[in-house]
């Protein structure tokens, strides 16, 4: 998200979107494996379905707050907000995902 708060040539960009298609791509292989690693054998299509439902749902705000935002400040604002945005989140998630010692 950060690149493409840079670029100004869709050329530039058609290949970044290409790296970040295969990195969502990467994403839902992994979210699909854990689901199906941690959910209940009968349970695992209903656990796929809510987070499906769900990331819908939130897309919805994602694309109206989006609009707004880039109709205010501009896109490659938008895009430079989302690219922090991002960066944050993952900076959040490091202790959680880090792995744990045997006996805690």
């Amino acid at each position: 998200m950060l690149a493409y708060s840079q670029i100004t040539e869709f050329w530039i960009a058609l290949p970044l979107q290409v790296v970040s298609g295969m990195g969502f791509a990467f994403l839902l292989n992994a979210t699909r494996t854990l689901f199906q690693t941690l959910a209940p054998g009968a349970l695992v299509g209903r656990v796929v379905a809510a987070s499906m439902a769900w990331s819908s749902f939130l897309n919805l705000f994602a694309v109206k707050g989006g609009g707004f935002m880039a109709d205010r400040l501009g896109p490659r604002a938008v895009f430079l907000c989302a690219g922090i945005l991002c960066l944050a989140c993952g900076a959040a998630s490091l202790p959680v995902l880090r792995p744990r010692k045997e006996g805690h």
